[in-house]
């Protein structure tokens, strides 16, 4: 039979600002501690109390995004090009850039991301003009993008 378990969650804020974003995450475990591998939960009826006038609340079951690492624009770029890219669910991702010899120059994201399509600006003035790659890291894979051109 299925038992269903109503519980609250008080979500706290430890700095002075709350945070524009979010990211809940639901471990099923044992009374021993020990994570239940092959579990499932629903998640019916969520409600938020405590936002603004337009929260934005996204259940993510399934994903509609794939792994993609998207040419940057513009290319030749001359100090700021913008790299988008998108993952299928909530997970931990780098985005790095590397000089043709394979040595990084520069890490744009590092971190769990959501779900989704993201954007990052790619400032180069720092760097000599040259080709460039961006490499998209993550648990869904790893992908490599065509060269960048920097021009100064």
């Amino acid at each position: 039979s299925t038992e269903y378990k109503h519980f609250d969650e008080p979500i706290n804020y430890f700095a002075g600002d709350v945070p524009d974003t979010g990211i809940i995450y639901i471990v099923i475990e044992n009374p021993h501690g020990s994570v239940h591998l092959g579990s499932s939960f629903v998640i019916d009826d969520l409600a938020i109390e405590g936002v603004g006038s337009d929260p934005f609340i996204y259940v993510q079951s399934g994903s509609k995004y794939q792994f993609k690492l998207e040419d940057n624009f513009p290319n030749p770029c001359t100090s700021l090009s913008t790299i988008r890219y998108s993952i299928p669910e909530v997970e931990s991702v780098t985005l790095s850039i590397f000089d043709m010899l394979g040595t990084p120059v520069a890490i744009l994201e590092n971190g769990i991301e959501p779900a989704g399509p993201h954007e990052v600006s790619f400032y180069s003035e720092h760097l000599p003009s040259g080709l460039y790659l961006c490499k998209l890291q993550s648990s869904s894979g790893e992908v490599v993008s065509r060269a960048i051109q920097v021009v100064h």
